[in-house]
Order: C-alpha cells, then structure tokens, then sequence
C-alpha cells in the first residue's frame, strides 16, 4: 500500500511540472517582465484539481498590475491552457483595496468570458489586479 502511495505522489508532482512548464513557456513574455506563475497542488477545497495562481512580483513583495498590460498575452495563454487541460469555467481576479477606503473584492468570472470578452474585466477592477486564480482539473 506504501509503494501506490509513492507512486500516486510521483504521477500528483508530474502533472505539476507539466502544468508548471506550459505555463512558463506560453507566458514567457510576461515572466520576462517580473511576472510569476505557482502551481499548487491538488487541493479538496476545489476538487482534485491544480490551482495556478498568477501574480506580478518585484524584489521581495507582489504588485497589482493592469488588465490591459497583459491581456494580450493572457488570453491566447487561456485559449492554450483550455485546449490543452480541463479548465474550471471559473476563474478569480482578486483586486486590491486601496487608500481611498475602498475595500479588495474577488471576482469570479468565467473563462470564456474572458476570452470572448476581454474588456469584461476592466468594467470591474478600475486597472488594479492582485491576481488571477485559475484552476485545472486533474483527469
């Protein structure tokens, strides 16, 4: 029973790596521009499913970033990342708060919209986004 342990362990960090490189090949550009993408592993909170949590990441802390300084690179990424994986329909944009008082929200928005409708998000994050969470289910 160990070894089936181990060995479901070795397939769990596969698929990982796996997801972990295609992302970093297809958001090449943007990594090159203090992006960065995590990969968890699977979670039960949302299934047995991989979460990649996409951030902007200078020195030693996170940065919020525009929609539009990315979109023409994330939305041919989420074309990709859905023909090639099975892709949760809901994706998470997390927007900070800010001095104003105004409180962060997350937003929960489908992944087609976002590709059909790139604008979509600019009508809710006033060009600030903490980041994006986007989950792939595990076959």
């Amino acid at each position: 029973m160990r070894y089936i342990k181990k060995f479901d362990s070795l397939i769990v960090e596969s698929v990982r790596e796996g997801l972990k490189e295609f992302c970093e090949m297809n958001l090449a550009y943007l990594l090159d521009d203090d992006y960065r993408v995590y990969i968890t592993l699977p979670s039960s909170f949302f299934g047995k499913s991989y979460i990649i949590n996409f951030i902007k990441w200078r020195f030693d802390h996170k940065l919020s970033f525009s929609w539009e300084d990315i979109m023409d690179h994330f939305i041919p990424f989420l074309q990709r990342l859905s023909a090639s994986y099975t892709v949760d329909d809901e994706c998470f944009i997390d927007v900070p708060g800010n001095s104003q008082g105004n409180l962060g929200k997350t937003l929960v928005l489908s992944v087609g919209s976002l590709i059909n409708d790139p604008n979509i998000v600019n009508s809710f994050t006033e060009n600030e986004i903490g980041n994006i969470i986007i989950i792939v289910k595990d076959e």
